[in-house]
């Protein structure tokens, strides 16, 4: 039998600069009949080949070729064989069927080539498929990707005779010229792809066989099925004119394309559209010619999709990449985590394209796996120095192990570098840090709009967008450094210790050591010495070990009931050939208070860790609500310790003496630490503890003694709650008095006094007493002679009053508790006037210790009766009213005159001239509360203040 062809005239026409020849043909072969159905077989050494070299194309059966043929009755049957042979050009085909007699009417279809056929139900539903990779044959298309069917034979029983038949295409045929474009020497050519968005060019189709054809003789009704391919790939190694054939399509104006090329060493990938007023068309049974100008089209490497994590291994190059968006892992590691490449990436099949690029915004970035773990498959990421100029940063991924979520770089291998990686077969990439504690541990693409917020961290909420995959660098084998063992330790500083401290209870269980990151490599030894801040004992105390498990450094220490203590702890690493690294930091355990003096406290430098307790002195409170004021602590010999913050053993403040009834002049006893440099004392940051404390009083009954002599008992009590365990009570008088004796034996708690007869003035002998540091005065007058008048008494008449006269000016409290007069002045500028309190006997002041007396003078002369007081401490200035206080000035005029007025019970109206009326503020009286005594003006009318009383020094 003959084969009949047909040849066509050229047609063509121009799409984007590309020559399309299109010619349609037809087949007729005549098969000859048989017992058996046969049809036409495909082999690889000679296939359907078509030749373009002539104005038409010619097509031809080759020696080799494979037929589906299917017999249609009530039921649909497949050939059980089919033979082919070549005879002069026309293919006989030879098919087997079962036999199947009875039937009404027989039907029987052809389909090129065998593995085209894919399933039917009936011929009037069949699937055929196009395959999307094809191999080519020299100079010419795959045959196995030359989709051809038949017209339906019907018959009235199963032929016996030979039957003619007419083969029509379902592909297209396509002759693509690779223009300008070439390898490098030892480079060659595996594949090229013809990609069009959105079209199907290959793939399954359903086909209804007996109405294949439209009107006009052409084979294109069919449907394109689900899993369609928008590609054909073309295994061949031709740089230049390269075959394949596809299903029917037209790419018009504005439709994107893509060709893709594949060598031993790179991928080449040109994409456009196709321009207005032009188009591509692939059309059934017609072959297309067109070229692809290649010039300008930059080599990238050859990154392929892994979607099979069991294939990485140690020495692989891999690239991560998003999934579901076309950037990379790019640029160097900066601003805490990596960004993605500024320019995006081409995603072709399996095959990832981005140009080899000298710029390091827009580089993709390469890794090399290490396997450290033969049961795991988890790998650490090292990213070395690269080819691409400015990409200095070289290390190993590492992710967070808490907080931040930003990958970074680090010089060496740890716990948080191993990354657990599975991969799905969409190569879709789990990449997990192993080792990491929280929930943001896995690795994940973080899109935007902005180049600088596109970046690949770690994170626990995982969407599809958030995807990524790996890449592995066909060929490619990189090198993991020789990583040195790396251990991070603090580090003193010029104003701090930086070591790590331990509780003075100890620690029984193995605890981590936070401050010191360890990473293991190689051999170690660690040793610990107990030192004073350089000695060389072994710490016996402290034990330091490796925590394999948990890869740290762990330590257990006993409880200390002593002084602070130091340890030093050295880590020593050895590895084969070379020499030892060594690392040292150190350790401190607290203790006890160390009980020192004052003036030791003074020397002490600056040490957080170590606490003292001190005992002194308290020589100034704050006042009442002041928690930051100093407490001062001093000892016999005047060193002077301040003290803030003081709080109980339950952290309550201590303001004042609201909270514990501690006063100036008791002893107390405080633990606390130094903050402050050198010499300064005591500590403005950190809390001192109150520890308790005691104090020493003595009172004298009867406090005065008539002039006739006789006896006084003293009492001497110790009050607190910590009173020195071997505190005695010692007693003195203050000087040597020839008008008394003192009876005290030390530890007695009383003491007698024996005043002689008194033949003059009132006076007065004073007796102190000490116990520990407590120390307490008692002072036991004797009244005057009442025929002799000598000392400070109560003036009840101003005519007593004259000129150079010394008096004291006081005040009556309103409670009758205590007297005060004007206290010693200490500057000639006070903000106020205090007052001290003082001992009357009758109308006398047994004692004017501390207490401030002025010497009257006559007032301005404009000021007729009137007195100026003038101050014995400054004896320049006056005493005058400053709007509600009392000051001292060192001019006499109107305000610092003063007019007096006596009652009989010595009640003094003291007004500064300042003042005429009622209202104004210059009445001298006493504002007296439970902490604070000042003498101020106030107008006449003022009530709650206690009375002015002055007393005449008499001789």
């Amino acid at each position: 039998m003959k084969s009949m062809m047909k040849s066509l005239a050229l047609v063509a026409t121009v799409a984007m600069g590309l020559t399309a020849c299109q010619n349609d043909f037809e087949e007729q072969v005549q098969v000859k009949d048989s017992v058996v159905v046969n049809f036409i077989a495909d082999s690889a050494e000679s296939r359907t080949s078509v030749d373009t070299s002539g104005t038409a194309p010619v097509f031809s059966w080759g020696a080799d070729e494979t037929f589906a043929v299917l017999e249609q009755t009530t039921s649909l049957a497949e050939a059980t064989s089919v033979t082919y042979k070549n005879e002069d050009g026309a293919a006989n085909i030879t098919a087997t069927f079962n036999t199947n007699a009875g039937q009404g009417e027989y039907k029987y279809v052809t389909i090129y080539p065998a593995s085209g056929y894919d399933s039917a139900e009936s011929i009037e539903s069949v699937t055929l498929n196009l395959p999307s990779v094809q191999t080519m044959a020299e100079g010419s298309y795959d045959p196995a990707a030359d989709l051809m069917v038949s017209e339906v034979v019907t018959t009235d029983a199963q032929p016996t005779e030979a039957q003619m038949v007419r083969f029509t295409r379902l592909a297209a045929e396509v002759k693509m010229s690779l223009k300008n474009f070439g390898v490098e020497f030892g480079d060659k050519v595996q594949s090229v792809t013809f990609e069009a968005a959105g079209k199907a060019l290959a793939g399954n189709v359903s086909v209804n066989l007996t109405d294949l054809f439209e009107d006009d003789g052409t084979a294109h009704k069919f449907t394109a099925g689900a899993e369609m391919s928008s590609s054909v790939t073309v295994n061949t190694t031709s740089a230049g004119d390269v075959y394949f054939t596809a299903l029917p399509a037209t790419l018009g104006a504005g439709d994107a394309y893509t060709i893709t090329i594949v060598t031993n060493k790179y991928l080449y990938v040109k994409q456009g559209t196709i321009p207005e007023g032009k188009s591509l068309a692939f059309a059934a049974g017609m072959v297309t010619r067109f070229g692809v100008d290649m010039a300008g089209v930059a080599p990238g490497n050859k990154w392929v999709l892994v979607k099979d994590a069991s294939t990485l291994k140690s020495g692989d190059v891999v690239a991560i990449a998003a999934k579901n968006h076309n950037y990379v892992l790019g640029t160097n590691m900066a601003s805490n985590y990596p960004k993605a490449s500024e320019t995006q990436v081409v995603k072709i099949g399996d095959y990832l394209y981005h140009p080899i690029s000298d710029e390091v915004a827009n580089m993709v970035q390469k890794f090399t796996l290490s396997k450290r773990d033969d049961a795991r498959n988890a790998f650490d990421f090292y990213n070395g120095t690269s080819d691409y100029e400015g990409d200095d940063d070289s290390g190993f991924l590492w992710a967070p192990d808490s907080g931040n979520k930003y990958l970074k770089l680090q010089s060496y291998y740890s716990a948080n570098t191993q990354f657990d990686v599975t991969i799905d077969e969409n190569g879709v990439a789990t990449v997990i840090a192993t080792n990491g504690s929280g929930s943001s541990k896995q690795m994940m693409y973080n899109n935007s709009t902005t180049a600088s917020s596109r970046y690949f961290h770690c994170y626990s909420e995982i969407t599809e967008t958030r995807y990524i995959c790996i890449y592995k660098l066909e060929g490619a084998v990189g090198t993991i450094p020789v990583v040195k063992a790396d251990v991070t330790v603090p580090v003193p500083t010029s104003s701090d210790a930086k070591e790590v401290v331990i509780a003075e209870e100890g620690v029984a269980t193995a605890a981590a050591i936070d401050a010191v990151t360890f990473n293991y490599v190689g051999d170690w030894t660690i040793s610990v010495s107990d030192t004073v801040k350089g000695g060389t004992e072994d710490a016996t105390w402290l034990n330091v070990n490796y925590d394999e498990a948990n890869n740290c450094l762990t330590y257990t220490a006993e409880p200390n009931s002593d002084a602070v203590r130091y340890a030093t702890v050295t880590i020593t690493a050895t590895l084969d050939g070379e020499d030892p690294l060594t690392w040292s930091f150190g350790m401190l355990q607290k203790g006890s208070a160390v009980e020192i003096s004052i003036a030791e406290f003074l020397t002490k430098s600056k040490d957080l860790n170590v606490t003292y307790k001190l005992t002194g002195i308290l020589t100034e409170v704050p006042t009442s609500g002041s928690v930051s004021t100093a407490y001062k602590l001093a000892d016999k010999d005047g060193n002077v310790a301040q003290i803030k913050y003081l709080k109980t053993d339950a952290g309550d403040q201590v303001p004042g003496n609201d909270d514990i009834a501690f006063e100036e002049g008791d002893v107390i006893t405080v633990t606390t630490v130094v903050t402050t440099a050198k010499g300064q004392g005591g500590n403005s940051t950190y809390p001192s503890y109150y520890k308790g404390h005691y104090r020493l009083k003595a009172t004298a009954d009867p406090s005065i003694v008539g002039y006739e002599g006789g006896d006084a008992v003293i009492t001497i009590a110790t009050e607190g709650n910590l009173l020195p365990a071997d505190g005695v009570i010692e007693g003195e008088m203050a000087e040597a008095y020839d008008f008394v004796t003192f009876n005290h034996t030390d530890g007695a708690t009383t003491a007698t006094v024996t005043f002689a007869t008194n033949s003059g003035g009132s006076r007065s002998a004073v007796f102190n007493f000490t116990y520990g540091l407590a120390s307490a005065s008692v002072t036991v007058g004797q009244k005057n002679d009442p025929s002799v008048k000598v000392g400070w008494f109560l003036v009840t008449d101003a005519s007593e009053l004259k000129v150079g006269d010394k008096v004291i000016i006081a005040a009556k409290n309103p409670d009758g508790d205590k007297d005060y007069a004007i206290k010693k002045y200490t500057s000639s500028s006070p903000s106020s006037t205090s007052g001290i309190a003082i001992e009357l006997q009758g109308n006398e002041i047994a004692s004017v210790e501390g207490v401030e007396q002025f010497t009257l003078e006559s007032g301005y002369t404009d000021y007729t009766g009137t007195w100026a007081f003038k101050s014995e401490s400054y004896n320049t200035r006056y005493l005058y009213p400053n709007s509600s206080s009392i000051k001292l000035t060192t001019t006499l005029d109107k305000k610092s005159s003063w007019t007096i007025e006596i009652a009989t019970d010595g009640k003094v109206t003291l007004k500064s001239k300042t003042g005429d009326s009622s209202t104004t503020k210059n009445t001298m009286m006493l504002n007296w509360t439970t902490s604070n005594q000042t003498f101020g003006a106030y107008t006449a009318s003022t009530t709650g203040k206690g009375a002015i009383y002055l007393y005449k020094y008499y001789n």
